[in-house]
Protein backbone atom coordinates (compact mmCIF):
# COMPACT_ATOMS: atom_id res chain seq x y z
CA UNK A 1 0.00 0.00 0.00
CA UNK A 2 1.49 3.18 -0.96
CA UNK A 3 1.64 6.27 1.35
CA UNK A 4 -1.06 7.99 0.41
CA UNK A 5 -3.79 5.41 0.38
CA UNK A 6 -1.94 4.52 4.06
CA UNK A 7 -2.49 8.41 4.81
CA UNK A 8 -6.52 8.13 3.68
CA UNK A 9 -6.87 4.95 5.48
CA UNK A 10 -5.47 6.45 8.88
CA UNK A 11 -7.78 9.29 8.84
CA UNK A 12 -10.98 6.71 8.18
CA UNK A 13 -10.01 5.18 11.35
CA UNK A 14 -9.16 8.12 13.26
CA UNK A 15 -12.83 9.25 11.87
CA UNK A 16 -14.45 6.32 13.08
CA UNK A 17 -12.86 6.64 16.50
CA UNK A 18 -14.07 10.18 16.98
CA UNK A 19 -17.79 9.90 15.50
CA UNK A 20 -18.39 5.85 16.25
CA UNK A 21 -20.50 7.05 18.71
CA UNK A 22 -24.33 8.03 18.74
CA UNK A 23 -25.68 9.83 21.32
CA UNK A 24 -27.92 7.28 22.85
CA UNK A 25 -24.27 5.20 23.08
CA UNK A 26 -22.94 8.05 24.15
CA UNK A 27 -25.34 8.65 26.87
CA UNK A 28 -25.50 4.79 28.15
CA UNK A 29 -21.67 4.95 28.53
CA UNK A 30 -22.38 7.86 31.23
CA UNK A 31 -24.79 6.26 33.06
CA UNK A 32 -22.95 3.25 32.91
CA UNK A 33 -20.16 5.00 34.74
CA UNK A 34 -21.92 7.00 37.16
CA UNK A 35 -25.00 5.59 37.83
CA UNK A 36 -22.89 3.32 40.79
CA UNK A 37 -21.00 6.43 42.08
CA UNK A 38 -21.48 5.99 45.67
CA UNK A 39 -19.26 8.68 46.43
CA UNK A 40 -17.58 11.81 44.50
CA UNK A 41 -14.67 14.00 45.76
CA UNK A 42 -12.77 16.17 43.82
CA UNK A 43 -10.94 19.53 43.36
CA UNK A 44 -12.44 22.48 41.82
CA UNK A 45 -12.63 25.85 40.77
CA UNK A 46 -15.47 27.61 40.60
CA UNK A 47 -16.80 30.72 38.20
CA UNK A 48 -19.83 32.64 38.75
CA UNK A 49 -21.03 35.51 36.32
CA UNK A 50 -24.05 38.27 36.93
CA UNK A 51 -24.67 39.99 33.65
CA UNK A 52 -27.43 41.98 34.73
CA UNK A 53 -24.52 43.49 37.16
CA UNK A 54 -21.74 42.47 34.43
CA UNK A 55 -20.22 41.03 37.73
CA UNK A 56 -17.88 37.98 38.31
CA UNK A 57 -16.04 35.34 40.63
CA UNK A 58 -13.66 33.16 40.64
CA UNK A 59 -13.22 30.31 44.07
CA UNK A 60 -11.83 26.88 44.64
CA UNK A 61 -11.86 24.62 47.07
CA UNK A 62 -12.85 20.66 47.18
CA UNK A 63 -16.12 18.60 46.81
CA UNK A 64 -17.77 15.51 48.12
CA UNK A 65 -20.82 13.70 48.29
CA UNK A 66 -22.48 10.67 48.79
CA UNK A 67 -25.63 9.17 48.13
CA UNK A 68 -27.53 11.63 50.36
CA UNK A 69 -25.02 14.96 50.91
CA UNK A 70 -22.38 17.09 49.48
CA UNK A 71 -20.77 19.38 50.60
CA UNK A 72 -18.56 21.98 49.02
CA UNK A 73 -15.30 23.46 51.05
CA UNK A 74 -14.12 26.55 49.93
CA UNK A 75 -10.44 27.84 50.91
CA UNK A 76 -10.49 30.71 48.49
CA UNK A 77 -11.10 33.10 48.37
CA UNK A 78 -12.73 33.16 51.46
CA UNK A 79 -13.40 29.63 53.59
CA UNK A 80 -16.81 28.98 53.73
CA UNK A 81 -19.16 25.75 52.96
CA UNK A 82 -21.51 24.84 51.15
CA UNK A 83 -23.70 21.46 52.50
CA UNK A 84 -26.61 19.95 50.65
CA UNK A 85 -28.70 17.28 52.41
CA UNK A 86 -31.41 15.91 50.72
CA UNK A 87 -33.35 19.31 50.03
CA UNK A 88 -32.05 21.38 52.66
CA UNK A 89 -28.95 23.93 51.64
CA UNK A 90 -26.69 25.16 54.43
CA UNK A 91 -24.29 27.70 53.85
CA UNK A 92 -21.99 29.25 56.56
CA UNK A 93 -19.04 31.98 55.99
CA UNK A 94 -16.49 31.69 58.41
CA UNK A 95 -15.38 35.33 57.54
CA UNK A 96 -19.30 36.46 58.72
CA UNK A 97 -19.47 34.12 61.14
CA UNK A 98 -23.14 33.94 59.40
CA UNK A 99 -25.30 30.59 58.44
CA UNK A 100 -27.86 30.40 55.77
CA UNK A 101 -30.58 27.92 55.71
CA UNK A 102 -32.80 27.22 53.26
CA UNK A 103 -35.30 24.69 51.46
CA UNK A 104 -34.14 23.79 48.22
CA UNK A 105 -36.18 21.19 46.15
CA UNK A 106 -34.50 18.93 43.90
CA UNK A 107 -31.06 20.68 44.25
CA UNK A 108 -29.07 17.30 45.29
CA UNK A 109 -30.70 15.58 42.78
CA UNK A 110 -30.10 17.65 39.89
CA UNK A 111 -26.06 17.52 41.42
CA UNK A 112 -25.77 13.70 40.53
CA UNK A 113 -24.46 13.42 37.40
CA UNK A 114 -26.49 10.01 36.30
CA UNK A 115 -29.62 12.05 37.65
CA UNK A 116 -29.13 14.84 34.79
CA UNK A 117 -28.75 12.50 32.02
CA UNK A 118 -32.14 10.47 32.94
CA UNK A 119 -33.75 13.66 33.86
CA UNK A 120 -33.25 15.98 31.14
CA UNK A 121 -31.76 14.02 28.30
CA UNK A 122 -33.88 12.99 25.45
CA UNK A 123 -33.52 13.65 21.13
CA UNK A 124 -34.85 17.20 21.49
CA UNK A 125 -32.42 18.61 24.34
CA UNK A 126 -29.28 17.15 24.30
CA UNK A 127 -26.65 18.33 21.79
CA UNK A 128 -23.42 16.77 21.83
CA UNK A 129 -20.17 17.41 20.63
CA UNK A 130 -16.83 15.90 20.31
CA UNK A 131 -13.61 17.88 19.37
CA UNK A 132 -11.43 15.06 19.85
CA UNK A 133 -10.19 15.58 23.53
CA UNK A 134 -13.38 16.11 25.13
CA UNK A 135 -17.08 15.92 24.84
CA UNK A 136 -19.56 18.73 25.40
CA UNK A 137 -23.21 17.88 26.64
CA UNK A 138 -25.36 20.49 26.24
CA UNK A 139 -29.31 20.25 27.87
CA UNK A 140 -31.24 23.34 26.94
CA UNK A 141 -34.22 22.98 29.89
CA UNK A 142 -37.81 24.33 29.37
CA UNK A 143 -40.32 25.74 32.18
CA UNK A 144 -37.23 25.04 34.90
CA UNK A 145 -35.20 27.48 36.76
CA UNK A 146 -32.43 26.30 35.34
CA UNK A 147 -31.91 27.33 31.69
CA UNK A 148 -29.51 25.56 30.60
CA UNK A 149 -26.55 22.81 32.23
CA UNK A 150 -23.82 21.77 30.13
CA UNK A 151 -21.15 19.17 31.03
CA UNK A 152 -17.53 18.24 29.44
CA UNK A 153 -16.17 14.78 29.53
CA UNK A 154 -13.05 13.76 28.48
CA UNK A 155 -12.75 10.75 25.98
CA UNK A 156 -13.16 8.23 29.00
CA UNK A 157 -16.04 10.09 30.69
CA UNK A 158 -14.46 11.28 33.30
CA UNK A 159 -15.90 14.44 34.64
CA UNK A 160 -14.39 17.87 33.68
CA UNK A 161 -16.37 20.55 34.05
CA UNK A 162 -20.52 21.13 34.87
CA UNK A 163 -22.06 24.73 34.23
CA UNK A 164 -25.40 25.26 34.88
CA UNK A 165 -27.15 29.00 33.41
CA UNK A 166 -30.57 29.83 35.68
CA UNK A 167 -33.50 31.74 33.99
CA UNK A 168 -31.60 35.16 34.44
CA UNK A 169 -28.62 33.92 32.35
CA UNK A 170 -26.81 33.72 35.63
CA UNK A 171 -23.66 31.85 35.19
CA UNK A 172 -22.27 28.97 37.41
CA UNK A 173 -19.64 26.63 36.51
CA UNK A 174 -17.18 23.89 38.38
CA UNK A 175 -14.15 22.85 36.44
CA UNK A 176 -12.89 19.90 38.52
CA UNK A 177 -9.36 17.91 38.96
CA UNK A 178 -7.95 14.86 40.74
CA UNK A 179 -11.58 13.33 40.35
CA UNK A 180 -12.29 10.35 42.62
CA UNK A 181 -15.04 8.12 42.11
CA UNK A 182 -15.97 5.25 44.99
CA UNK A 183 -13.05 6.05 47.14
CA UNK A 184 -13.63 6.43 50.76
CA UNK A 185 -14.29 9.81 51.65
CA UNK A 186 -11.93 11.53 54.43
CA UNK A 187 -13.26 10.75 58.16
CA UNK A 188 -16.05 13.56 59.44
CA UNK A 189 -16.10 15.24 55.93
CA UNK A 190 -19.52 16.14 56.41
CA UNK A 191 -19.28 17.51 59.64
CA UNK A 192 -19.31 21.20 60.05
CA UNK A 193 -18.39 23.02 63.38
CA UNK A 194 -20.46 26.23 63.98
CA UNK A 195 -19.72 28.68 66.71
CA UNK A 196 -23.17 29.09 68.99
CA UNK A 197 -22.97 32.88 68.31
CA UNK A 198 -23.27 32.68 64.53
CA UNK A 199 -25.62 34.54 63.01
CA UNK A 200 -28.24 32.29 61.50
CA UNK A 201 -31.07 32.93 58.39
CA UNK A 202 -33.40 30.70 57.82
CA UNK A 203 -35.27 31.40 54.50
Amino acid sequence: MDSKKTLILAFLLLGSVLFGLNNSEIRNKILAKYSDCKTFQAEFSQYNYWPSYDKSNKSEGNIYFNSQKMILKYISPHQQYLYLHSDSLLIYNVESNQVMISEQTGLFSDFKISNIIKKYWNKNVAKVEFDGSEYKITLNLTNQDVKSITLIFTPEFVLKKMKYIDKNSNEISLSLKKLAINKKLPKNVFELKIPKDANIIVR
